[in-house]
């Protein structure tokens, strides 16, 4: 391990110790106003986007997971996704939304949202469960609430290739904005979300790579085994009743 990781790593413990949380809410403390805050969509970010609106029905009432600045937010309401709710840890990611979309929106940790079963149709995470030290508790939740569908957009996969260019490169496990990524194995995702009740319908593995240009990513989605990231659709196996007209108006 790299000498400034370790350090890191050891302060890290510690100022979570001191304030009495556990390593996990210690992390999202630091990055709770950081992360998501960028409310643009890049071209080379559609792609995703694009696959799970496929998947969403004009009357879905969706929750958004993890809804930062809103970038989301503004691309599905410009595509025609009226019933949009966002949750997010950050007051002020909020309060923007709030502000300048228009949408209800719901201050809580992703992993305990404290929402009924059920609650929304459709459950919508884009970027953001790889921030969290364990993004499967994060899946949970999302199976719990969610009564159609759970989708999830653009989450970084673990592949051979990113590997090795981390080690040409010499990438720090830590950045200097404190950022934790986890890369998932998307078989992984889709047997957790079996397990809680909910079989995939539609995954694409595809390139979204901000730093080149819109064609260079076209050119380089024609060739999958480059993907570094996954959009998955998964659907509830068994369907859930239809919720009363008074609990359908909950948040």
């Amino acid at each position: 391990m790299h000498p400034l990781d370790r350090e890191y790593f050891r302060r890290f413990t510690q100022d979570a110790r001191a304030g009495g949380r556990s390593l996990s809410d210690h992390y999202l403390a630091i990055q709770r106003d950081h992360t998501g805050s960028d409310p643009s969509i890049r071209p080379q970010q559609e792609l995703g986007l694009r696959l799970a609106l496929a998947h969403i029905r004009p009357q879905d009432r969706c929750l958004l997971m993890g809804c930062g600045g809103g970038g989301e937010v503004r691309w599905f309401q410009a595509h025609g996704v009226g019933h949009l709710t966002g949750l997010d840890i950050s007051p002020q990611h909020l309060a923007y939304c709030r502000r300048t979309y228009g949408i209800q929106t719901v201050q809580a940790d992703m992993r305990r949202t404290g929402l009924p079963p059920c609650a929304f149709d459709v459950v919508i995470a884009r970027q953001s469960i790889h921030h969290l030290f364990y993004p499967f508790e994060a899946l949970e939740e999302f199976a719990r609430i969610a009564r159609r569908r759970v989708i999830l957009i653009s989450e970084p996969m673990r592949t051979a290739l990113k590997q090795s260019l981390a080690r040409l490169r010499r990438r720090r496990t830590i950045s200097g904005a404190n950022i934790y990524e986890y890369n998932f194995a998307p078989d992984d995702v889709h047997r957790y979300m079996a397990f809680n009740g909910f079989e995939l319908r539609a995954c694409a593995r595809h390139v979204e790579a901000v730093q080149l240009p819109p064609w260079a990513n076209r050119v380089l989605n024609l060739l999958p085994g480059l993907a570094n990231r996954f959009t998955a659709v998964y659907e509830r196996m068994e369907p859930v009743a239809q919720a009363s007209s008074a609990e359908s108006d909950r948040p």
